[in-house]
């Protein structure tokens, strides 16, 4: 059995004083910016949000979103699907001062108003935050011909090494201790 829509609005303040949880699904279609760095639109998020009072009087939000975005692999430039997973806590604020004022613990969720706010923003912001700027498979992974792929971190480090302990002007200081 799926689970059914999220809504698209929502009046977190309120969802918070009633200690509120919504699970549903959202369709990537609906969400744009993610569909501007996705290959592929179809595939859902899977999303739990409980909204909920703190003992400080803090109305938080605690989610988690969980889905794939296709991706083109940056080595071999292949499709991939990047994994989605992302568990995060939110604490509703109307001001920078009142989120810099935040426990450690929460990540601010800046409202504009009290009223309805879009519960798809905050998902998108989720879900860009769990994808890599430049995605590429795993080691091992990639369809890039091994001879191609760049060298081993051991390999590059040894090469800076080298690098180092060569001296550029050495050459000068041959010329220079030369006897005419």
């Amino acid at each position: 059995m799926s689970k059914p829509e999220l809504p698209i609005f929502v009046e977190p303040l309120k969802l918070a004083d009633r200690a509120v949880l919504l699970e549903g699904e959202i369709a990537l279609s609906k969400l744009e910016r993610i569909r501007e760095l996705s290959l592929d639109d179809s595939g859902s998020f899977s999303v739990s949000l409980q909204f909920a009072v703190d003992e400080e009087r803090h109305r938080i939000v605690k989610g988690r979103v969980a889905g794939s975005v296709t991706l083109e692999c940056q080595r071999c430039l292949q499709l991939m699907q990047w994994p989605v997973d992302s568990n995060f806590t939110l604490a509703m604020v109307f001001s920078d001062q009142a989120a810099v004022a935040l426990p450690r613990a929460y990540e601010p969720w800046l409202l504009e108003s009290h009223e309805d706010v879009s519960l798809i923003d905050m998902i998108e912001d989720e879900v860009l935050l769990s994808v890599p700027v430049q995605a590429s498979h795993p080691e091992g992974e990639c369809s890039m011909p091994e001879s191609e792929q760049p060298d081993s971190k051991v390999e590059v480090l040894q090469a800076v090494d080298r690098q180092e302990k060569t001296n550029p002007f050495s050459v000068l200081a041959e010329l220079k201790n030369r006897k005419p």
